[in-house]
């Protein structure tokens, strides 16, 4: 019981193993799919983002070359130059107008710094007749950088000079506040890394407005995805990345922007980007905390459900021994599903084949009775309908080896609706077995086992007397040649000769019919014919005669001699002029007279309706 409860714990233990080890599994992988999602909606809005300020930078663009069209001519110069950029400025969208030609530079600002402005990529190329925007930020004021867009103006369709439209960082600022998530940090940088602007819900700080800065204050361990950042800057890639940035965790995308190489950078701590993805997480480890806490309640469980269980099993086994040991059977029989359920030397008494059954129906079980024992069944059934509540009688069940034994069954009805037997089947005491095996040695021959020619006699007479209307053949059985057997090879192969007459003899014949040896080398058969067989049991009779035939036919040899044994037989039908065991005998033995005269090694029948046949 210790070895088996061992067992079951090992067993309990390597099952939670396993499925604790699961559910790990498990949360890594979904730990590992939330941070790809993560990293992958943070590449998502932020190039979405990044194409939104795009086309505000757009429409500045369009809107500096419509105010561009606005001031050609000599409309700007008759009148006050500043006074008409500052209204123009006002409606544009843009922090700061200049106009600057051949003649002189105006703008809405008395201390912008002109040279800056001049001195800008964007600024020639336009005088040069090609809009453009400058690649870098320029301080247009002390202090205050811009992103500076330059267009031409035309006179008579030739350049007269180029009008300036400035952008402060803070405008670009509520550019990228938009609409988004105010936990989320925007930067708009050129391609130097300098910024140009930072939304303004922002706690982000970057000194000196510029991001390489921010890079250069990367952690040892994220140095190499500071140079990969670099790397991909210039090289127009884009990427999302975690960082640890002063022992707090982030996400760190990076977008092209499409104009003059400008990039969009957006900052979210880890925890806020996971956010989202927490819920189910969360609730994915509260479901793993309730199913291993179900795990160890239901544990505590079936370890007391099995120390139970193997506390009855153990009994169980206890009373299955001593079953065996006194050589019975415990059962349980329903009488409304006709299902016994055995218990004990199940093996012993009825065979290997019930052994490892749960349960076995009545009609298979009553297959082992005795013959003579099949109406056991009927009389109990009587005595349970009028009333009597136990019983007990002696059986006679054929065992494993084909022999029959006799047990003492008892039982009592359960219930009061008395559909439960509860009952043992015990074999009987060893003074009866004794008794039964006295009686068998003085019916039998010592010899072959089969009836002696006196018990023969009387069998045949019962089995009569018993069924007068039944249908009965005798069968003598003289082996040919056997004395030969004897005088040649030996008594002692003599007798072997006769053991395997009669196990044959066993093998051709039920239980039903009656099989003996009445001398030497003679013996006798009678057969018991099946009710349901009576159409052809002539049929039967000569099968039957043909199987001992085939069957005792044989060569026995010692090494030098040989002797050829067959068998003849004569056969005689129980009708009106063979009524007892006497008549039938002397009726088969001339017939088996016949046949020895006629070159032995056959069989004939002979009865008063179909007169001699045989071959």
């Amino acid at each position: 019981m210790e070895k088996n409860r061992k067992q079951t714990d090992l067993f309990m233990i390597l099952l939670y193993a396993v499925i604790v080890l699961s559910m790990i599994a498990y949360a890594i992988f979904l730990h590992r799919r939330i941070r790809d999602n993560v990293k992958q909606d943070a590449m998502q809005i932020t190039s979405e983002y990044a194409g939104v300020l795009n086309a505000e930078m757009s429409e500045q663009q369009i809107m500096l070359r419509t105010v561009g069209e606005m001031i050609s001519g000599d409309a700007l110069f008759n009148t006050d130059p500043q006074n008409e950029l500052k209204k123009a400025c006002s409606v544009s969208g843009f922090d700061y107008l200049c106009f600057t030609d051949d003649s002189g530079t105006w703008s809405t600002a008395d201390d912008l710094d002109v040279k800056s402005i001049m001195s800008n990529e964007a600024y020639l190329e336009a005088k040069n007749g090609s809009a453009s925007v400058s690649g870098t930020a320029v301080e247009i004021i002390k202090g205050v950088k811009a992103v500076t867009m330059c267009t031409p103006v035309y006179s008579d369709g030739e350049v007269r000079g180029v009008l300036t439209g400035c952008i402060t960082a803070d405008s670009v600022g509520k550019m990228l506040a938009m609409d988004v998530n105010t936990k989320s940090v925007f930067i708009l940088i050129d391609d130097e890394t300098n910024v140009l602007g930072i939304n303004n819900d922002s706690k982000f700080k970057v000194q000196g407005y510029d991001f390489n800065t921010f890079l250069n204050r990367f952690k040892y361990k994220n140095r190499k995805e500071a140079d990969n950042i670099r790397a991909a800057l210039k090289e127009g890639g884009f990427d999302s990345l975690r960082y640890s940035y002063y022992g707090e965790e982030k996400y760190l995308s990076y977008y092209p922007f499409g104009i003059s190489n400008w990039y969009l950078i957006k900052f979210i701590s880890y925890s806020d980007a996971r956010a989202p993805y927490l819920p189910l997480f969360n609730g994915f480890i509260v479901m793993c905390v309730a199913i291993i806490a179900a795990l160890v309640f239901a544990a505590f469980l079936i370890r007391g459900y099995s120390s139970i269980i193997l506390a009855l099993e153990e009994s169980n086994q206890r009373y299955e021994r001593f079953n065996k040991e006194k050589n019975s059977v415990t059962y349980t029989y329903n009488r409304t599903s006709r299902a016994v359920e055995l218990n004990g030397a199940v093996e012993e008494i009825f065979g290997k084949e019930f052994a490892n059954l749960k349960s076995v129906n009545l009609m298979t079980l009553l297959e082992k009775l005795h013959p003579e024992d099949q109406n056991f069944v009927k009389v109990l059934r009587k005595k349970l309908d009028n009333g009597e509540k136990q019983f007990a009688n002696e059986i006679r069940i054929m065992n494993p080896e084909g022999e029959y034994g006799w047990y003492k069954i008892s039982g009592i009805l359960f219930g009061d609706n008395g559909i439960t037997i509860v009952g043992n089947v015990q074999s009987s005491d060893e003074e009866i077995d004794r008794e039964h095996a006295l009686r068998r040695k003085a019916e039998t021959d010592l010899l072959t086992g089969l009836l002696n020619k006196i018990t023969m006699e009387d069998s045949v007479n019962a089995l009569i007397s018993e069924k007068p209307h039944g249908v009965y053949y005798f069968y003598i059985i003289d082996l040919d040649n056997f004395k030969e057997v004897n005088d040649n090879l030996g008594h002692a192969m003599g007798d072997t000769v006769l053991v395997e007459v009669a196990d044959k003899l066993r093998q051709i014949f039920s239980e039903f019919d009656r099989i003996g040896r009445i001398g030497g080398d003679e013996f006798a058969v009678l057969l018991n014919v099946p009710e349901n067989m009576n159409l052809s049991n002539n049929n039967l009779v000569e099968i039957k005669a043909k199987a001992i035939n085939n069957s005792l036919r044989n060569t026995y040899s010692d090494g030098d001699k040989r002797v050829n044994v067959s068998a003849s037989i004569g056969i005689s039908r129980y009708d009106e002029n063979n009524r007892d065991y006497g008549s039938l005998y002397k009726s088969a033995d001339e017939i088996l007279y016949y046949s020895k005269k006629h070159g032995k090694d056959q069989y004939n029948i002979c009865d008063s309706t179909d007169g001699m046949k045989g071959e």
